[in-house]
């Protein structure tokens, strides 16, 4: 009986040897594939699936089967982004993911891992991100409200119609300037009630971005309210 659990998976060959008692000899050779490693899979452990998530979140990650090989590779990505590439001695892995750094909504976690015997396993999970943004509160004596884009972390791309409405300002025209990320990205001076300018979204760099409207009416009185979005083009 042969355990072939003595040798490593792959191919072998196998030596038979036969001799009898008035010296007579033979051989004969087999060629054979020995495999009994289980099939590596990956699993997230946290969070879980379908999770609502904020701030820095633990991915925890699991491989089982695989080969004897002690090192793994662990790639983490979201949405096709690679955030994080640790190769360990044990089937367990962990990385500290701040989702700040994505917009809020839904999101897709990808777990791809290797082993020295190129071995490799892979597996997703969507989760959805939800922080808290909080925007600076206004300023002066008008009273600016911005109806859209929506703030509060939205998403934002290409040519961004943004609606400005002023309630005390004087009759006439009024001055409107939106900054970025405190650089000015759009000025203009006319009557419409409400007004809306528009924004080159792609002037400005991806993620989030504080986009503020300066408002100053014809009697020199001034006003101004900031909104969070995310710039993803």
């Amino acid at each position: 009986m042969w355990s072939t659990t003595s040798v490593a998976d792959g191919p072998h060959t196998l030596a038979l040897t036969v001799q009898d008692s008035a010296g007579g000899r033979a051989t004969a050779t087999r060629s054979v594939t020995v495999k009994n490693t289980v099939a590596m899979t990956a699993a997230f452990t946290s969070p879980a699936a379908g999770a609502t998530v904020k701030g820095t979140t633990t991915v925890g990650m699991s491989t089982t089967g695989g080969s004897t090989a002690t090192s793994r590779t662990y790639r983490l990505s979201v949405d096709g982004t690679v955030v994080s590439t640790q190769t360990v001695n044990v089937k367990t892995a962990s990385y500290a993911w701040n989702t700040t750094g994505v917009p809020n909504g839904s999101h897709t976690l990808s777990l791809t891992v290797t082993d020295t015997a190129n071995g490799s396993a892979t597996t997703t999970r969507n989760v959805t991100v939800s922080n808290t943004v909080t925007s600076p509160a206004p300023t002066g004596s008008l009273q600016v409200s911005v109806t859209q884009p929506a703030g509060g972390g939205a998403t934002v791309s290409g040519t961004q119609w943004v609606t400005i409405w002023v309630d005390g300002a004087a009759a006439g025209n009024n001055t409107y300037t939106l900054t970025a990320n405190g650089r000015t990205v759009w000025t203009e001076t006319n009557g419409d009630r409400p007004a809306t300018l528009p924004w080159n979204t792609a002037s400005s760099a991806n993620g989030a971005t504080t986009l503020t409207v300066s408002v100053k009416d014809s009697a020199g009185k001034t006003g101004s309210r900031s909104i969070s979005v995310w710039v993803a083009n």
